[in-house]
């Protein structure tokens, strides 16, 4: 996991190598009011304080030097957040998922 800045933004993407696990990546979400994925794909985060909206998650291969998109989205159960690639990618290079926060207000 990197975690950077973009401008006002806060970026994090996951670097899956060669032969890794997907399903390895996951993470809790404990002290939320509300946590879901909305029609559009988003992640909505609700607490007392502030709204969250993680964008669907972008995903991609670099092959040949270009970045070859790869369908992901986000899976929740239980609070716990993952990732599916429903048409699956090619194991043998690595692979970006890279989730974009959209908006959030912090107290």
């Amino acid at each position: 996991m990197t975690v950077y800045g973009s401008g006002i933004q806060l970026e994090y993407d996951f670097t899956v190598e060669p032969s890794g696990n997907t399903e390895s990546i996951q993470l809790r979400y404990n002290g939320v009011d509300s946590i879901y994925i909305d029609n559009n794909g988003n992640l909505k985060i609700i607490t007392s304080v502030n709204e969250i909206i993680e964008q669907k998650p972008y995903a991609y291969q670099t092959i040949n030097d270009k970045n070859i998109k790869v369908e992901c989205a986000f899976t929740l159960n239980n609070h716990v957040l993952g990732f599916t690639l429903p048409k699956g990618y090619d194991k043998t290079l690595p692979l970006t998922i890279d989730p974009l926060l959209i908006f959030s207000t912090y107290s």
